[in-house]
């Protein structure tokens, strides 16, 4: 996913042949219909949750229930998400759902390119929105987490 040369759909686009294509739904389905995959050929594999990322040594954030989360992030002074599929779902799903899209146009940014928690993790975001399994290899060592949802 994303905007990278590498990304799954840019690869496709470009003729690269697959045998087998695992990637989130809704990229999915856009793939389904502009005909890069085999008709009737998809399998659900697995679900991945979105987490939810902090600088070290910031507190952990209130996120248990959709007031708590929604709360959190009109708090936060700024709020990063990825150009992958995870983070269109929090920019057009979890903010609306949340009624917190207009406050968000202003504080909340996609991160292209690059991990978010890189970014938290340099200070420029307050809390970010990634994939927990993109999340993982930089929370080890230098970001605290929690998975929302």
């Amino acid at each position: 996913m994303g905007k990278t040369p590498q990304a799954i759909p840019n690869r496709l686009a470009r003729g690269e042949h697959a045998d087998v294509v695992i990637m989130v739904g809704d990229a999915l389905t856009s793939l389904e219909k502009a005909g890069r995959t085999q008709p009737d050929s998809r399998r659900e594999l697995a679900d991945s949750p979105i987490g939810v990322v902090v600088k070290a040594g910031a507190p952990l954030p209130a996120i248990h229930n959709a007031d708590q989360l929604r709360a959190t992030l009109l708090a936060a002074p700024s709020v990063a998400y990825s150009d992958s599929a995870s983070g269109r779902y929090v920019s057009s799903t979890l903010f609306h759902t949340l009624g917190i899209d207009d406050a968000m146009q202003i504080k909340a940014q996609m991160v292209e390119r690059i991990p978010v928690a890189s970014e938290v993790a340099k200070g420029r975001y307050a809390i970010g929105f990634q994939q927990v399994s993109e999340l993982l290899p930089g929370a080890r060592r230098n970001l605290r987490r929690r998975t929302a949802g």
